[in-house]
């Protein structure tokens, strides 16, 4: 599996680098000075650059979630949605009586948090048991079997289907799983500033830099 990803990121990346090359070519041909030396030259390491970059984030990220970016539809979740649309907006409150009444559209599935979805048990496939939400600290907590745990501190803008439970903005994250070797919970911890995802946890684990993104959705769970 990772072969192939690695071979279809390098052909998407391979895409905008060839462009650039024969953008450089162009000039080189074109243009009648000495400039088209340096302008060719910059478009190349341009397109190195770019597609560089591509190839390292598509690989890390996953060809698929890159090219669909199906957890980054604002303009269409700000939308009031109609009776026939398959996605509803809820409120903290709602999305917790919902689940308690067994009126839940969304089941369960596998986890994003802020685009972080490798390790940790984040890719794996997670059925949600319980949704509470403490108004006084502003706070969803949500409970997966195998006594896995979402804290979500501070949500915003909360959206429900059948295929997913997102949520677009919060203050603070933490993914709670067990440790049964050490008899004690592994905790990562996500912090939203205004530029970036601050991290922290009880492990030695560190994110990737392209793992995480405050562009990113700060809850997807896509079943």
């Amino acid at each position: 599996m990772k072969t192939l990803r690695t071979v279809v990121s390098f052909f998407y990346a391979f895409l905008p680098f060839g462009a650039f090359v024969l953008a450089g070519i162009a000039v080189l041909d074109k243009v009648y000075s000495f400039w088209k030396y340096p302008i060719s030259l910059s478009l190349l390491i341009i397109g190195f650059l770019l597609g560089r970059f591509l190839f390292n984030f598509m690989r890390r990220r996953g060809v698929l979630s890159t090219m669909t970016g199906d957890n980054a539809s604002y303009d269409a979740d700000d939308l009031k949605p109609l009776e026939h649309d398959e996605f509803r907006k809820l409120t903290p409150e709602k999305l917790e009586y919902n689940f308690k009444s067994n009126e839940n559209l969304f089941k369960g599935g596998k986890i994003k948090i802020w685009g972080d979805w490798t390790g940790k048990k984040l890719d794996v496939y997670h059925e949600i048991q319980n949704v509470q939400y403490n108004s006084e600290k502003d706070t969803i907590t949500i409970e997966f079997k195998y006594s896995c745990t979402l804290k979500i501190r501070k949500p915003i803008g909360i959206y429900e289907s059948e295929s997913y439970l997102k949520i677009r903005k919060a203050k603070e994250i933490l993914w709670r799983t067990p440790d049964i070797v050490k008899s004690k919970n592994k905790d990562f911890c996500y912090m939203a500033t205004s530029k970036k995802i601050i991290t922290k946890s009880n492990t030695p684990w560190k994110p990737h830099k392209y793992d995480v993104g405050i562009g990113e959705f700060a809850i997807y769970i896509q079943g």
